[in-house]
C-alpha cells in the first residue's frame, strides 16, 4: 500500500451500519468464458469521501445518479460477465477498530443488491479483492485482521475465513481460476489457495514484506514485489521461487498481454519522490534500463493490445505514457490533482484517470468544504485529454464493465 493510499484511508472518519450475512458452501471453479451483458460500457468510480459510486456512460461521458454504498468505498471490481460491480470499503470509527465492507451493485440497473460487513480493521487499512475468471468466487482481503474471506457471488454469501498468513495485502488469481496467490506483507511469504477447496498450501518464502503480485497470462509464473528491493518469480507448477531480481523501491507490477515483460513501478530513492518503471524480461529474469516517470508514482496499467503502458504520478499531477515496443516514455500528460487509479477500455482506445483532489478545499461561510474529484479521459492515439468529469469527494477506485 502506498503512502498516498494510507493517508487517504486514515483521514476518512465516517460511519455506517451495514448488514452481516452467514456462511456459504464452496463451489468448483470453471475457466470457461463468461458471456458479457449487453448494456452500454460504463465506468464505476468509488468516492471514498462521499460514500457513493458514480457511474459514467463512456459513450458520451454522461454521469449517472450516484449510487449510495457503504461508507468509505475504495476499490471497484467488475464481474467477468459485467453484470455486477463489487465495491470494497473501509471506514475508521474513531479510536479502535474500523469496518471493512463489501457492496454488490447490479450494473443493468445501477442498484445495490446487498451490503455486507466483512471484518474489523485497523486505521489506514485498505481491503483488497479479486474474482475468479468464471465470476463465481470472490476473495476479500482484510490485512490487519489477518483474514482472507471467500465469498460466493450468486447469491452473495460470505463463506469460510482462510488463514493465509499475517497481513494479507495483495492477491492474484491464475488465469485458469484454480489458485489464488496471497502476498503476506507481515511475513516473507506468499500463500497459494486452491479455489476448489479453499485450502491454503505451504507458504512460499520470497523475502520480507511482499505487497504486490501479478501472474503471467499463460499462468506459468507469479511475480512478487517485496520491500527488500527484490522482485521474486514463482513457478506456478512447482510453487518454487526463482532467482530474485533487484528492483529498489518496488510499488506495483503489471505484465504485458503476451507475457514477455513484467513492468515494475518503483520509487528507488526513499529521500526522493522520483519514480521509474523497470522492465523485467520474463524469459531471462533480467531487468532492463529503468524508464523515468513522474513524482510519487501510484499505479501502472498495460493496454489490452500490449502497445502502451501508463503510469499515474500522484505528486506530479500527470500520467506518463510508455511505448512497450521501444521501452521509451513520451511526454507526461497533465491530468489534475492527485491522480491515482486508472482504467483502460477493452479496445485500448481510452484511459480513464481518477484525480482524487484529496487536498482540495474551499471556505464557505467560515466552513471548510471539500472539493470533488474528477475522472479525465486520455485518448491513446493522440495522447490528448478530454473534458474532466466531476465525480464525488476523494475518488479512489475505478473499473470499467467491459
Amino acid at each position: 500500500m502506498s503512502w498516498r493510499g494510507a493517508v487517504m484511508a486514515c483521514c476518512l472518519m465516517l460511519m455506517v451500519a451495514p448488514t452481516c450475512v452467514g456462511c456459504g458452501a464452496q463451489a468448483p471453479v470453471s475457466s470457461a468464458p463468461v458471456p458479457r451483458h449487453a448494456g452500454p460500457p460504463t465506468a464505476y468510480v468509488a468516492n471514498s469521501g462521499s460514500g457513493t459510486v458514480t457511474p459514467i456512460r463512456l459513450a458520451d461521458g454522461t454521469v449517472g445518479q450516484p449510487i449510495k454504498v457503504a461508507r468509505g468505498p475504495e476499490q471497484v471490481l467488475i464481474s467477468p460477465d459485467g453484470a455486477m460491480a463489487y465495491v470494497a470499503g473501509h471506514l475508521d470509527l474513531g479510536p479502535g477498530p474500523g469496518l471493512a465492507t463489501l457492496t454488490a451493485i447490479r450494473t443493468a440497473t445501477n442498484t445495490v443488491v446487498k451490503i455486507v460487513t466483512m471484518c474489523r480493521t485497523a486505521s489506514g487499512d485498505i481491503p483488497k479483492m479479486a474474482i475468479t475468471p468464471d465470476g463465481k468466487r470472490l476473495y476479500f482481503l482484510c490485512p490487519s485482521a489477518n483474514r482472507v474471506i471467500a465469498v460466493r457471488t450468486a447469491p452473495l454469501t460470505v463463506g469460510r475465513v482462510i488463514n493465509a498468513g499475517p497481513y494479507p495485502d495483495a492477491i492474484a488469481i491464475t488465469p485458469d481460476g484454480r489458485t489464488a496467490y496471497i502476498a503476506n506483507a507481515g511475513r516473507s511469504t506468499v500463500t497459494p489457495i486452491a479455489t476448489t477447496t479453499g485450502k491454503p498450501g505451504p507458504p512460499i518464502r520470497v523475502g520480507l514484506g511482499p505487497d504486490a503480485i501479478a501472474v503471467t497470462p499463460d499462468g506459468a509464473t507469479a511475480y512478487v514485489v517485496t520491500t527488500t528491493d527484490k522482485v521474486v518469480p514463482i513457478a506456478i507448477r512447482t510453487s518454487r521461487p526463482g532467482r530474485p531480481i533487484r528492483v529498489p523501491g518496488g510499488i506495483a507490477v503489471a505484465i504485458t498481454p503476451d507475457g514477455s515483460t513484467a513492468y515494475v513501478l518503483s520509487q528507488p530513492n526513499p529521500d526522493s519522490e522520483q519514480g521509474v518503471v523497470v522492465p523485467v524480461r520474463v524469459a531471462t529474469g533480467t531487468s532492463a534500463k529503468p524508464i523515468r516517470v513522474g513524482m510519487s508514482p501510484e499505479q501502472i496499467v498495460v493496454t489490452p493490445d500490449g502497445q502502451m503502458a501508463y503510469v499515474t504520478n500522484f505528486g506530479s499531477g500527470t500520467v506518463t505514457p510508455i511505448r512497450v515496443a521501444t521501452g521509451t516514455a513520451s511526454a507526461a500528460i497533465k491530468v489534475g490533482k492527485g491522480p491515482g487509479y486508472l482504467a483502460v477500455t477493452a479496445d485500448s482506445a481510452t484511459i480513464y484517470v481518477v484525480n482524487s483532489n484529496f487536498y482540495g478545499f474551499r471556505v464557505r461561510s467560515g466552513t471548510l468544504i471539500r472539493l470533488p474529484g474528477s475522472v479525465v479521459p486520455i485518448r491513446v492515439a493522440s495522447g490528448t485529454t478530454g473534458k474532466p468529469i466531476t465525480v464525488g469527494i476523494a475518488p479512489l477506485g475505478i473499473a470499467i464493465d467491459r
